[in-house]
């Protein structure tokens, strides 16, 4: 089995994710899917990452280099985290994602995590997981990265991870941050502060500030419903106005 260079995983970590630091709306999620099994697969995936900038076009990244999005014309597919993003993004421009499934395809495809577009897409954890499950941890990543398994790999990553999207937040200061992810609540909190529950919906927490609103939620998978998508612009709309103003 081929090895990756020594330097993989530094440059691993130095990638913040897709679209726009200027973005309103940041979404920040426990790490990135990984849709490849064998160590082969893994290498490969893995060969192509290490060379992404720190920003990337979710798009661009996807289609021509990781091939897990196609584009308008080949066959469009949704991908279920994305997907729910979009529902978010639609529902802050008034436009209702259930009556349309045509437009969240657009979203995902042309809008989402786009160079110079309205979102930033990122992860607390830099090494992409089939699940955040802990028996989907790779074997391979211990012995390529010399980690003890995966609490030895947060014990050791997560603390510089938070400390790095800390200095992005307070630099680029977005609107709205969505943070996604149950599991990894007390994460947020120690990246953000104290999260206030939601009325009507406790798993919808917020942080209210004058200029923005930090809000954390569960997991975009099939349980993350379109009426908390729209709860969710509901809390963001106002904030995304009033800096229009």
């Amino acid at each position: 089995m081929k090895r990756l260079p020594e330097d993989t995983f530094t440059k691993l970590c130095k990638f913040i994710g897709y679209g726009n630091l200027e973005a309103p709306v940041w979404f920040i999620g426990p790490e990135e899917r990984l849709l490849e099994e064998t160590e082969e697969q893994i290498v490969q995936h893995l060969e192509i990452r290490r060379r992404f900038k720190p920003v990337e076009c979710l798009r661009g990244v996807h289609v021509r280099k990781l091939k897990e999005l196609t584009c308008p014309g080949l066959e469009p597919k949704l991908q279920g985290t994305w997907k729910r993003m979009c529902w978010i993004m639609l529902w802050l421009e008034n436009r209702d994602p259930t009556s349309n499934r045509p437009d969240v395809l657009d979203y995902q495809t042309c809008q989402l995590g786009v160079a110079g577009g309205r979102t930033l897409l990122t992860e607390l954890l830099p090494l992409p997981k089939k699940s955040t499950r802990p028996c989907d941890w790779p074997d391979f990543y211990n012995r390529e990265f010399g980690f003890q398994g995966l609490e030895d790999y947060k014990a050791r990553v997560l603390p510089r991870r938070l400390n790095m999207l800390r200095e992005l937040v307070k630099h680029y200061n977005p609107t709205a941050v969505v943070c996604y992810g149950k599991g990894y609540w007390d994460d947020f909190e120690k990246l953000f502060g104290k999260f206030t529950p939601s009325e009507g919906d406790k798993t919808i927490q917020t942080i209210e500030k004058i200029d923005g609103v930090v809000i954390r939620t569960h997991h975009f998978s099939r349980g993350f419903t379109h009426e908390r998508a729209r709860r969710i612009a509901d809390l963001i709309r106002p904030k995304l106005a009033a800096g229009t103003t």
